[in-house]
């Protein structure tokens, strides 16, 4: 009898094994890609917050300019608005040109590295199997809003215990907002460097160029101010499937 029992305990514990293997998730996403991706949403955090109110400051007197100062672009008192438009510009691209590298650092760190992991992860796994683990659970909903909304919500789904969302499915999503955000934010990085020696040489300052234009509606997207500056005639930002999508 306590041999019979040794067999059958035997057979449930090495079945019991099997369907636990089988049911093993492909799981890229270790405590320190989740540590590192926590990092970076409160570096995108505190970014948003610290320009805030420079790009506020800034289309508040953007605006007052064109409601005031149309047809009166050379009254004294217009011409002082534009030499306040172009120096309150130059304190938004000074802190973008601080900021933002250290942002892109940061996102394109911890996309590199979730990367790596994942293809750690399904290097020995073959396409059927790969599919079969995206495909099992449902998919992840879109998720609107600026990058640091984005990433909190990757991060939440990512700490739940039970997910209805493939593991996999959630680290390839993550990855791919992550690489889409660093390539607007080089973008980014690259004009406003132009920018910062073209701003003294204009004259005028009292419309935004549509290169100004596209500047301050990518930063506005990427970190969710609620900001107009114009109607963008020459959209010369990067065509890319990005993480606003």
């Amino acid at each position: 009898m306590k041999k019979l029992i040794s067999t059958l305990c035997f057979i449930l514990v090495f079945v019991g094994g099997a369907v636990l293997a089988k049911e093993v998730m492909i799981n890229p996403i270790t405590p320190d890609i989740r540590d590192k991706l926590r990092e970076s949403t409160d570096l995108v955090r505190k970014v948003e917050d610290s320009m805030a109110p420079k790009v506020n400051d800034l289309e508040k007197i953007y605006k007052t300019y064109g409601e005031t100062c149309k047809g009166n672009e050379n009254d004294r008192g217009c011409v002082e608005m534009q030499n306040q438009i172009r120096e309150k510009y130059k304190e938004v691209l000074s802190a973008m040109e601080s900021e933002l590298p250290r942002v892109r650092r940061a996102i394109s760190s911890t996309a590199q590295n979730l990367g790596q992991s994942i293809k750690a992860k399904t290097r020995q796994k073959d396409l059927s199997e790969l599919f079969a683990e995206v495909s099992s659970k449902g998919t992840l909903p879109k998720i609107r809003g600026p990058l640091s909304k984005k990433l909190s919500e990757l991060l939440k789904a990512m700490g739940r215990p039970t997910t209805n969302v493939s593991i996999l499915e959630l680290s390839l999503r993550t990855q791919a907002d992550l690489i889409s955000a660093n390539e607007i934010l080089e973008y980014l990085e690259a004009e406003v460097s132009r920018q910062v020696v073209m701003v003294d040489m204009m004259k005028g300052f009292g419309d935004f160029s549509p290169e100004m234009a596209t500047v301050m509606k990518g930063v506005a997207e990427l970190f969710g101010y609620d900001v107009d500056f114009g109607d963008i005639v020459d959209e010369t930002g990067p065509k890319t499937d990005d993480w606003r999508s």
